[in-house]
């Protein structure tokens, strides 16, 4: 009989302190979310801008009383731009971290860990890495503040298209220098034959790496073809490469770079160098005063100069933000049925106001590009900044 009572005792107790299975699974009081940034890798001084960016975007939401009076909590790995240590981090932080979206950085990693994002159903803003690779074929839980890099080049062709009918130059010639993250789209803007098409005649392409302590063998074999334009789908150290080297040889045309290839610590490092230098860009620039959600960063901040990388890395945790929010989650809430209400909240987002950092975001149901227009600016040199030129579409020339 004294046995029977203890089983007994025991099994009572055990029911007593069980969980629920759908309490044990819920998110609780915190909105976790997961970040895989380069701090200390190849790309770490666009990287680690950018990182700040976000964080200090969370921690605004935060000081505010969150979202829908929960704390956001952003947990960054540095994966130093290697992509094996970016399959590591995510699985931490998809399985003991159990984060309920993600905000990603490199064109090195994000396109191997789609099919885990598909297969786990995490969200995923990648407000950095625009690849053709990445987001170049569409992805269910994949989502971009703006178009690929080859978008980028294409928006720049359009202008430098027009400036080129303006100077007189009836059949443009340009070269292409690429970088690693950029591999992708190069060969895209080939299989459409993009130059072609809108009315170029490339001369030259040549491929640079990220790690790269010379442009002199590149720009050499350019200078000889003496293009009108140069376009660059690299990051900004090589730029700095770039620059330099042209300065150098005396080739003085315009050099139209994406977004990596271009912010104020480049101005810095290279000066005149820069003279000529166009890039195209999904957010603002920190010089931009005017702009209300500029304003909002010198005042959380209180910085005098920010990199452009950072204004990417504030509007992308303010699009996750606006997907948590639209959520509309709860402590209750099980981890898979926030990831797919995230899901859902972020493709809710119709003309979202980002207050002049980006232009307005729009996604849907199919739709993972927020803007179909990059802003154009010109280095300043003299003030250490770039000077809005144009917003320009990004023109439509189909497969092939």
């Amino acid at each position: 009989m004294k046995q029977r009572l203890t089983i007994l005792i025991a099994l009572i107790t055990l029911v007593a302190g069980a969980t629920p299975a759908g309490a044990q699974d819920a998110i609780g009081s915190t909105l976790r979310v997961g970040a895989l940034f380069d701090l200390t890798g190849p790309t770490n001084t666009i990287g680690e801008p950018f990182a700040r960016g976000a964080s200090d975007y969370v921690g605004y939401v935060n000081s505010k009383g969150g979202i829908n009076g929960q704390k956001v909590d952003l947990i960054v790995i540095d994966y130093q731009y290697d992509a094996q240590k970016s399959l590591a981090g995510f699985t931490r932080l998809s399985t003991s971290d159990r984060v309920i979206g993600l905000m990603g950085w490199g064109s090195v990693d994000i396109p191997l860990l789609k099919p885990r994002l598909a297969e786990l159903g995490i969200p995923t803003i990648s407000s950095a890495a625009r690849g053709f690779a990445v987001i170049g074929q569409p992805s269910p839980y994949l989502f971009a503040l703006a178009g690929t890099y080859a978008d980028e080049v294409l928006a720049l062709m359009q202008w430098a298209k027009a400036d080129a009918a303006r100077r007189g130059i009836k059949s443009p010639k340009a070269a292409l220098l690429y970088t690693e993250p950029g591999r992708a789209d190069q060969q895209h803007l080939k299989d459409v034959k993009a130059f072609e098409r809108l009315g170029f005649e490339l001369v030259a392409e040549e491929f640079i790496s990220v790690r790269a302590v010379s442009a002199s063998a590149q720009v050499a074999r350019i200078n000889a073809t003496k293009p009108d334009y140069l376009f660059t789908l690299v990051t900004a150290e090589p730029q700095a490469l770039i620059l330099r080297e042209m300065q150098g040889l005396g080739l003085e045309i315009p050099v139209l770079a994406n977004f990596f290839g271009g912010n104020e610590a480049l101005l810095k490092l290279v000066g005149a160098a820069a003279k000529n230098l166009y890039v195209s860009s999904p957010v603002a620039f920190y010089s931009q005063t005017d702009l209300p959600g500029i304003k909002l960063i010198h005042d959380v901040t209180k910085k005098d100069e920010l990199s452009v990388q950072y204004m990417a890395g504030w509007t992308g945790a303010m699009v996750l933000a606006e997907g948590l929010r639209a959520a509309k989650l709860t402590p209750q809430t099980s981890l898979k049925d926030a990831r797919a209400a995230l899901k859902t909240g972020l493709e809710s987002l119709r003309n979202l106001d980002m207050q002049g950092v980006s232009l307005p975001v729009t996604f849907g149901p199919t739709l993972r590009v927020g803007t179909g227009s990059f802003m154009l600016y010109r280095a300043d040199i003299d003030r250490n900044t770039f000077r809005l030129q144009a917003n320009i579409p990004v023109p439509q020339l189909g497969d092939k």
